[in-house]
């Protein structure tokens, strides 16, 4: 019997179990490295590293280590920063660090944008800013919602309180500035194979208890089919002009007056079990497409072609703080799948 391929996953937040699945049903022989040894994946699987992946030398050391067959970032900006910026040109499914850049960095995605001329907010200078009608004011490179600030005809004072905030919760300590764009939120993830498009979904995704953290999603079935065609020329535009390896290709954008504004784009997997919510309401094997970008030797899918199914993915968050102990219902309620954020006894 030959021996089983051996990969490297990259992070071990829950967010990565589904990807860890796909790879070890296949046949792979997986190790999980991460900071955080009470991290879900770092408990669920037998082969754990405990490293601080963002430590470029580190990361390189456990590469370095042995002949992996394939090295696979998780659901996190920075696990995929950190794989691409591994030496060796026998990684697959990376693109140039250029194109990384432009697609990680928000002001070189914004740069990008105006170059091919698709709609976005507008970036504002401070000058620019003060006294317009609504500015948001966010980290380069933040995630989750954190630092970002909205300003109704800011004062310079208040830019610099917003643009303080956002630099603290920022990785490199660098912020921006944005016209406000009110709009709908939806989502877009495309499977590129040659440059082309071979799958994608579209999810409306809402933030009830945040305003800028997404804590509700589903398909997005009543999107009309035009917007669908302008985020699919606009992600294949970009595909072409940075010539993109094959993988996963997500973005958010919000609509307004039936014209999509481009926010963010990412080529790693999102996070919130984003992809549970594609496979449970329509059949499609998102993790095993995941890290299909990833291997020499794609493994094969489980897709199971059905209907689509009503799902709806949930975040369920306390606006005080509590002792978890349980979920009640006050109605009766379907649940396809439930997956603990806490255990009972921590405190909310």
């Amino acid at each position: 019997m030959p021996p089983q391929p051996e990969a490297l996953l990259v992070d071990t937040n829950r967010g990565a179990v589904p990807l860890w699945r796909a790879l070890r049903d296949q046949g792979w022989q997986v190790t999980v490295v991460g900071a955080d040894p009470q991290a879900p994946l770092a408990r669920l699987c037998d082969r754990y590293i405990k490293a601080n992946y963002t430590d470029g030398e580190a990361l390189a050391a456990i590469v370095a280590d042995r002949p992996w067959q394939a090295i696979i970032p998780g659901c996190t900006d920075a696990s995929y920063l950190a794989c691409a910026a591994l030496p060796g040109a026998r990684l697959r499914g990376f693109d140039s660090p250029e194109v990384v850049r432009q697609l990680f960095d928000k002001q070189a995605l914004r740069q990008l944008a105006s170059d091919l001329a698709i709609p976005q907010p507008a970036l504002l200078s401070e000058q620019q800013a003060i006294g317009a009608e609504a500015v948001l004011v966010k980290p380069v490179d933040g995630f989750s919602g954190g630092g970002i600030s909205r300003l109704d005809r800011p004062t310079a004072e208040q830019l610099q309180q917003a643009l303080a905030v956002a630099r603290q919760r920022s990785p490199s300590g660098q912020a921006l500035i944005e016209e406000f764009v009110q709009g709908q939120l939806y989502s877009h993830s495309a499977f590129l194979h040659n440059q082309k498009i071979e799958h994608d979904f579209f999810v409306q995704e809402d933030c009830i208890d945040s305003p800028y953290a997404v804590d509700t999603s589903c398909l997005a079935v009543d999107l009309e089919e035009d917007v669908k065609q302008q985020l699919r020329t606009v992600m294949q535009r970009l595909a072409e002009h940075l010539q993109l390896v094959d993988g996963l290709l997500h973005s958010q954008f919000l609509l307004r007056d039936g014209k999509a504004h481009l926010l963010e784009i990412t080529r790693r997997h999102p996070g919130d079990l984003y992809g549970l919510l594609i496979q449970h309401a329509t059949g499609f094997d998102y993790a095993a497409r995941y890290v299909n970008g990833f291997l020499a030797e794609p493994i094969q899918p489980r897709d199971r072609p059905q209907e689509l199914r009503p799902i709806i993915r949930h975040t369920i968050t306390v606006g005080a703080g509590c002792d978890l102990w349980s979920l009640r219902f006050h109605e009766p309620v379907l649940i396809r799948e439930w997956v603990p954020l806490a255990r009972a006894g921590d405190h909310l």
